[in-house]
């Protein structure tokens, strides 16, 4: 079960077919997003941008909201917002624009670019091509390691704060640390070892043949296959009756 808002201050209700297909078709949609993409491309992100966005519907996958769970002696909210209300289904979901990992990208291009080095030492073309795809996971596996971290930490700060603190955001928590990094290494190495494991070998030869000589591919009929397994009298016999049939329409021919 999918929960739905029709904007950020509505309040949460199940996501069903026929609610879907009338969101979806609703031509006030197609104007928000309309006037998100023209406020973006005209004036970037601020403060007219996130008015527009905060309009749009909201589809969360991570969770349902009860609508008979409400704050004690409350009527239900049954929003984001009803920590009480909410059924965890057991996805993670975290929406982040900007995360604060550029130490985690500069040390994966680098190991990028000293697997490059070592294909061109040792002629490596294998090497050369796997390497580009390994920074992208490299970094795909660290992140929720991070962010679960913060996570955690700001979890932790809530508890020993009083209620209503302020306290910093999941992306001011995000940190990238030596360990991080470590661990983006060992995922850069490994998924270059798989890949290699799997697909080296078939890429090498690939190229190899690809150097080789062009020779067309020799085709024949089923019709074909099976005449050759024929014994060679029936041969013999077929290519005697092949040579009296063009004797006589040579003879027909000369006579007509």
């Amino acid at each position: 079960m999918l929960s739905y808002q029709q904007s950020y201050f509505n309040p949460c209700v199940e996501l069903t077919r026929e609610l879907w297909e009338r969101v979806t078709s609703d031509p006030s949609l197609q104007e928000t997003v309309h006037n998100c993409t023209d406020i973006y491309s005209r004036l970037g992100k601020g403060a007219a941008y996130d008015a527009q966005k905060k309009k749009l519907p909201l589809v969360m996958f991570c969770c349902t909201f009860d609508p008979n769970n409400g704050a004690k002696g409350k009527q239900p909210l049954n929003t984001w917002r009803c920590q009480s209300a909410v059924n965890i289904n057991g996805l993670f979901m975290y929406d982040a624009d900007e995360l604060p990992i550029e130490k985690l990208v500069d040390y994966t291009y680098e190991l990028c670019e000293r697997a490059a080095e070592d294909a061109g030492k040792n002629e490596d073309l294998v090497l050369d091509l796997l390497r580009c795809r390994a920074v992208f996971y490299a970094q795909w596996f660290t992140v929720p390691i991070i962010v679960t971290r913060a996570i955690e930490e700001r979890r932790a700060l809530a508890e020993s704060n009083k209620p209503g603190a302020d306290l910093p955001s999941v992306l001011d928590l995000c940190r990238v640390t030596d360990d991080d990094l470590r661990f983006s290494e060992v995922m850069f190495n490994s998924v270059v070892a798989w890949q290699d494991a799997y697909f080296g070998q078939m890429l090498q030869d690939s190229w190899e043949n690809a150097d080789k000589a062009f020779v067309p591919r020799v085709r024949r009929s089923k019709n074909a296959d099976g005449y050759l397994m024929l014994p060679q009298e029936f041969k013999n016999a077929a290519s005697a009756t092949s040579c009296s049939c063009s004797s006589s329409m040579q003879d027909c021919r000369s006579t007509g």
